[in-house]
């Protein structure tokens, strides 16, 4: 927790739209889910870290891909 007393998330993923599904479920949410999800959660600060393990997912993500979504 942080002094403010809000949680930070130290291992995030989000891409900008949806494609991923296991079980017809999305795998990864868009920034503006991940936003409202911190604020249900009480996160006050995130990590967003790249979506790179191919045998996980169908593709992956680069870190200039990472780091557009975290600076808007």
């Amino acid at each position: 927790m942080t002094t403010a007393g809000g949680y930070i998330d130290i291992h995030g993923h989000s891409m900008y739209r949806h494609g991923y599904k296991l079980w017809g479920l999305d795998l990864l949410c868009t920034p503006e889910e991940l936003l409202k999800f911190y604020d249900m959660h009480g996160v006050e600060r995130g990590t967003i870290l790249p979506n790179a393990n191919p045998e996980g997912v169908v593709g992956v993500q680069s870190n200039e891909e990472a780091l557009r979504i975290a600076r808007e």
